[in-house]
């Protein structure tokens, strides 16, 4: 089974996982309280053993309790320390997938994307009765006809892609790249889809910008339900 099945087929604990996490936070944050109050009690427990404890005894009894009163101590920070450090962990995690994606996204505006997307433009607007009409022949022809705009539009795909695997592979945020991307995706997915399924069948890769026309669909159908709702 694939990674990209099991992650569709798996289930969610976020709500339990939220209220474990802000429990454990408000554990950790009055935690020389609880310390206090378990050094307190080992107080009170030994005492009562020294008064309860025949003389011979006193010393052993009194270990006991302040041996077993810390070791419940240290299991106590133990646990808190390692929840802490998993928050803080998956925070750091969730932060720098966010600020790979920033930095990936803002690659859109540089010179050379732009340079790019201003040869597509000009492709579409001057062929967009083949691309109305879902003729993948000529247009692939007319690609290959003109290097400067075929190598502009494959780039540009080649760029989505590469998104899209940095999403699929939980290197790059998705709510974030989603604000960012989603118009510009389905546009591209709507614009020339044709070409793409063209493109697999000429090539023989069912493959090819697989992972960018899975999210772009994705992306397109939640619109649409969004939309109806």
């Amino acid at each position: 089974m694939s990674s990209r099945r099991i992650k569709d087929s798996s289930y969610s604990l976020t709500g339990f996982e939220k209220a474990i996490n802000a429990t454990v936070q408000w554990f950790f944050f009055y935690r020389m309280i609880w310390v206090i109050a378990a050094v307190g009690a080992i107080i009170v427990f030994a005492f009562i053993a020294w008064n309860t404890s025949l003389p011979v005894d006193r010393i052993k009894n009194i270990a006991t309790v302040l041996t077993c009163g810390s070791i419940i101590i240290g299991i106590f920070y133990a646990i808190l320390n390692y929840e802490i450090n998993y928050y803080k962990y998956k925070k750091d995690r969730i932060l720098a997938r966010k600020q790979a994606s920033f930095q990936i996204a803002s690659e859109w505006h540089k010179d050379a994307i732009v340079h790019n997307l201003k040869i597509t433009k000009k492709l579409y607007e001057e062929n967009k009765h083949l691309i109305d009409e879902n003729k993948s022949k000529e247009f692939s022809e007319l690609l290959e006809s003109n290097e400067e705009a075929r190598a502009a539009l494959l780039s540009i795909f080649n760029y989505l892609e590469c998104l899209s695997l940095g999403i699929s592979e939980d290197i790059h945020d998705e709510d974030f790249m989603h604000g960012f991307f989603r118009s510009i995706f389905i546009s591209y997915l709507n614009d020339y889809d044709f070409y793409i399924q063209y493109r697999r069948k000429k090539y023989n890769n069912a493959n090819v910008w697989i992972k960018f026309t899975e999210l772009a669909a994705k992306w397109r159908s939640n619109t649409s339900i969004n939309q109806k709702q």
